[in-house]
């Protein structure tokens, strides 16, 4: 499956070609701005990390469906990485099929730990730094 995708504010346009199949044109309206579900990561490292700070947004999968996501700031707290302990914002995103915790450096705004959260319970976590 190939896609492609162009935002243009709350305009998304594209296509999605599957294996053996004609090309399928998307074009969705949505009703605030949105953004791709690939890069849900960035947008959370680019919020206010403020205790309490919390934004539903919508993102557009690839095959054109659009669902909201809900940004969360827990707060400071410390988190282990490959470097030991430090203090990092836990931010929680939630999303209709999983959720995911990140642990963002309050300097550079680097992803130190992250955790995939899927429905069934199952997790994938990845510890950068």
């Amino acid at each position: 499956m190939a896609t492609s995708l162009s935002f243009d504010g709350t305009h998304v346009t594209g296509r999605l070609t599957q294996k053996d199949s004609a090309a399928h044109a998307i074009n969705v309206t949505t009703t605030a701005p949105s953004f791709s579900t690939t890069i849900d990561d960035v947008v959370v490292q680019s919020i206010p990390l403020v205790r309490g700070y919390r934004v539903v947004l919508p993102f557009v999968g690839g095959s054109g469906s659009v669902e909201s996501e809900t940004i969360r700031v827990r707060g400071s707290e410390p988190v282990s990485t490959a470097k030991g302990a430090r203090d990092a914002w836990a931010v929680d995103l939630s999303y209709p099929s999983g959720s995911e915790t990140l642990w963002i450096d309050p300097a550079t705004r680097a992803i130190l730990r992250h955790i995939y959260t899927l429905k069934d319970h199952s997790q994938l976590e990845v510890v950068t730094s």
